[in-house]
């Protein structure tokens, strides 16, 4: 799937995809469902982007808000004052689409960013481990078709200060994750 070239739009992608690549967009509120490959994001700026990926990388952007669960370590090459969040989401298909795009909910490596253009006393992103803040006029949008970020209805474990490892059994699978992470099973 490709997105191209949206300036101040909100675009909703709530279906699970193989790969999206989103190029040239500005002031945009981006929100994409599980996604079983790569999500590129190029020459974007200004933008908030919502997403669980296999892996992101991004390339020539400026001023982006990421809350992101990615399987692999993000890339970021020639990119700036980019702030990647933990993920905090729900849409009633959601964890369908994540088993679909064969994501784990318990195991990310959004925090360990990889910036392929790093400059000598210069920081490219930031990691924060609070929930992305959105505006009310962002939130009122989301509402409107389905989808929350409201951390008690996220049907992505929150995370907290990394405490070094925790094992979780599931179904017989074991994740093994870098952080503490408070279960929730309503």
């Amino acid at each position: 799937m490709a997105i191209e070239s949206c300036k101040s739009c909100n675009l909703l992608v709530l279906e699970h995809t193989s790969t999206i690549t989103v190029d040239d967009c500005s002031d945009c509120l981006i929100v994409l469902a599980p996604c079983a490959g790569s999500v590129f994001l190029r020459d974007c700026q200004s933008c908030t982007v919502l997403v669980a990926c296999q892996q992101l990388r991004t390339r020539d952007c400026r001023t982006l808000r990421i809350a992101l669960h990615c399987a692999t370590q993000p890339i970021i090459e020639e990119t700036s004052n980019a702030v990647f969040h933990p993920l905090v989401l729900h849409y009633d298909s959601f964890t369908d689409d994540l088993v679909n795009a064969r994501l784990s909910p318990f195991s990310s490596h959004s925090s360990s960013v990889h910036d392929f253009t790093p400059e000598k006393g210069s920081l490219h992103y930031r990691i924060s481990n609070d929930a992305l803040t959105l505006s009310s006029e962002q939130v009122a949008v989301l509402t409107s078709h389905g989808v929350s970020t409201n951390i008690d209805e996220s049907d992505i474990p929150s995370r907290q200060e990394p405490l070094g490892k925790v094992c979780v059994w599931v179904q017989g699978i074991k994740y093994v994750s870098l952080y503490k992470i408070e279960l929730k099973w309503g």
